[in-house]
This record gives C-alpha cells, sequence and structure tokens, in this order.
C-alpha cells in the first residue's frame, strides 16, 4: 500500500515531515501548512471545526518489499530474467564451441604425432640411403681408381709387348 498526500500527488517517503487534521487525512506538513494559509477547511473531507495539526512520525519498515506490488515484482523479475536468459544462451553456445574446438584440437594432435612418425620414419630412410650412396660413392671411386691401374697395366705390357 503506497499512502500518499491529496494535495501534492505524491507518495509518502521515509523521514518527510507528515501532519494529520483533527479529522484524521493526513498530509505532508508544508503541503497542508500552505493550505491553511488560503483556507480553513480540511483539503480531503472540507471539515471545517478547529484545525490544529498533529506532526505524525513512522518508523521506517526494515521491510520494504510489502510495498511493492505485484506487478512492480514481476516487471522486475522479468527485467532480470531476461539479461539471465541471454547470458544462458550465449554460455551453451560458447560450451558447444568449446567442445568442437577440443575435438578439432584432439584431430589435429592426432595428425601431429602421425606426421612426427612419417617424419622420423623419413629420416632414417634419408639416412640409410645417404649411407647406400656413400657405399656406392666409394665403390664408384674403387672402380675408377682399378680402371686407371687397368689401364696403366695395359699401356706397360702395350709398351713391353713392342
Amino acid at each position: 500500500m503506497h499512502a500518499g498526500c491529496v494535495i501534492c500527488d505524491e507518495v509518502f517517503m521515509p523521514n518527510i515531515e507528515v501532519s494529520a487534521t483533527p479529522c484524521g487525512h493526513i498530509f505532508h506538513t508544508t503541503c497542508v501548512s500552505q493550505w491553511f494559509e488560503r483556507s480553513a477547511t480540511c483539503p480531503q473531507c472540507r471539515f471545517s471545526g478547529k484545525m490544529e495539526l498533529l506532526r505524525l512520525y513512522f518508523a521506517e519498515s526494515k521491510n520494504e518489499n510489502n510495498q511493492v506490488d505485484a506487478d512492480t515484482l514481476q516487471c522486475n523479475l522479468d527485467n532480470a530474467q531476461f539479461p539471465v536468459s541471454l547470458k544462458e544462451k550465449e554460455l551453451k553456445k560458447l560450451k558447444e564451441d568449446v567442445t568442437k574446438q577440443k575435438e578439432i584440437s584432439d584431430k589435429l594432435r592426432k595428425e601431429v604425432i602421425k606426421l612426427e612418425k612419417e617424419h622420423a620414419l623419413q629420416e632414417r630412410q634419408l639416412s640409410s640411403m645417404k649411407a647406400q650412396l656413400q657405399v656406392l660413392s666409394d665403390a664408384q671411386q674403387r672402380s675408377k681408381d682399378l680402371r686407371l691401374e687397368r689401364d696403366t697395366a695395359r699401356a706397360k705390357l702395350s709398351s713391353l709387348q713392342e
């Protein structure tokens, strides 16, 4: 329930001076004082008896949620739930993206392991081929040396036969 001043049409707020007329109606003290400067009747019921104002003091409620109506609460709830639902959708999408990225990462790791094994095999094959090439180069050099020796021996033999 919201109580208010019928003179200014504003709700009574905590720590605002409030006064009551003898007929029991309440107003802001400043509003009713100004009213009585112009008129000698109650602003609400037009009571015209002796107008002595009674100053009222309200204890501020520790639980102000009772003053909020259901529509305001529902509006506040909806306003709070909307960004939450957006964040939940965003979080769900991000989790899906993380799952996809993990799958891609796992596939790439397997591919890297496979390529590293192939690379190691090719390195061993290359090393083996280099060794074979060295053996063949040595054999070729020996073959050239033997040919040269043969040609030299033939030349000597030929010169001896003459």
